[in-house]
């Protein structure tokens, strides 16, 4: 059922979902979500964004956001409800600098045998022989 309700032309037209299908699922054609219990932080910044994202079809169907509505009041008090919790914050982004650093010197280091893979170029052959490159472990 998850499958097809992605499909605009197939049934399910409506999704009753009571847990967990916010993470990984991607249904662009999702238009409208109907909130009915509690949710905070991430799991809410997943439902708005699960149902936000644009979408267009081959027959000029378009959807550049979607609609959340919201039976319990979630949004009545936003600022509470995304108030992350600061320990979990922390321990996502107490390494931050770590990472930035180790970005910067890979960047320095490996850059150049990358781009060479470019030549300079960029046209739809280019990016194919790009994947071509990284689907080969050994590269």
């Amino acid at each position: 059922m998850r499958k097809l309700f992605t499909e605009r032309d197939q049934t399910p037209k409506i999704l009753i979902v009571t847990e967990k299908l916010l993470t990984g699922f991607g249904a662009p054609i999702l238009y409208c979500m109907y909130l009915d219990k509690p949710m905070r932080d991430h799991t809410l910044l997943q439902a708005i964004s699960r149902v936000n994202r644009p979408f267009e079809d081959e027959s000029e169907v378009k959807k550049s956001s979607g609609l959340v509505v919201d039976f319990i009041g979630i949004f009545d008090n936003l600022q509470k409800a995304l108030a992350f919790d600061s320990d979990i914050i922390g321990s996502v982004i107490k390494n931050l600098n770590v990472l930035k650093e180790r970005f910067e010197s890979l960047i320095k280091t490996e850059a150049n045998n990358y781009l060479q893979i470019l030549n300079g170029r960029s046209n739809d052959k280019t990016i194919g022989n790009v994947i071509d490159t990284f689907k080969d472990r050994q590269k």
